[in-house]
């Protein structure tokens, strides 16, 4: 199984790029353009790492890693460390 990556990204730039470089090296990856999609994702697989942005639609990235290490404090975070 590879590992699930969610991607939380609002940039219509960087997210398919980064999308494109975790594919090519064999993560399976899970797409949010919002933080409400990141928070529906979240609860819905299980993942093995979260990248996102910090400007995120309908909240920022501070309050999503705040919200998300509430149900899974162990998971990493990419790429902003804690």
């Amino acid at each position: 199984m590879m590992p699930r990556v969610l991607v939380s990204m609002t940039s219509p730039m960087c997210a398919p790029c980064i999308c494109i470089v975790l594919r090519v090296n064999h993560f399976e990856i899970v797409e949010a353009a919002s933080a409400a999609l990141a928070l529906k994702a979240f609860e819905d697989f299980s993942f093995d790492l979260r990248h996102r942005d910090i400007f995120l639609q309908g909240t920022n990235g501070f309050e999503l890693i705040r919200t998300m290490r509430e149900g899974a404090p162990h998971l990493p975070l990419s790429p902003y460390p804690e």
